[in-house]
């Protein structure tokens, strides 16, 4: 299972990659220590929030983008349709529809959707908290 941090450090190797950046040339330009990168990209120590906000003003890349975390379109339009899908089952008198599955799926899908939502405000607050940092 990748944690978060995982993605992190694997999203800010990946960007800095797709800039075509060195370990070395990338901590010159946001002005950190020459092992840095490397140490966070392997996950000897973790991004902190300063490192994050320095290296999306030197990558134009965005919070979004190194967290993986957003609400798009696509993901509003899934969840709608699986609220149909869910609302169509949960009415349906079809003898082949187990109910019992039915229910355990809705269940762990209500779940996940409250974990996406405490991502979301967690995002939310993180996005709020750079946008006072950076003028």
């Amino acid at each position: 299972m990748t944690t978060k941090s995982s993605y992190i450090a694997a999203s800010i190797r990946r960007i800095r990659k797709d800039r075509q950046y060195s370990q070395k040339h990338l901590a010159e330009l946001m002005d950190v220590k020459g092992n840095t990168i490397s140490n966070i990209e392997k996950e000897v120590h973790g991004a902190t929030i300063d490192f994050l906000i320095k290296f999306c003003e030197v990558t134009n890349a965005s919070l979004d983008e190194i967290t993986g975390i957003s609400k798009t379109a696509d993901n509003i339009q899934v969840d709608s349709t699986l609220e149909e899908i869910i609302t169509a089952v949960k009415d349906s008198t079809d003898p082949f529809i187990d109910k019992r599955i039915v229910n355990r799926l809705i269940s762990e899908l209500e779940t996940k959707t409250k974990e996406i939502e405490k991502l979301e405000a967690d995002l939310e607050r993180t996005n709020k908290l750079l946008n006072k940092l950076i003028p």
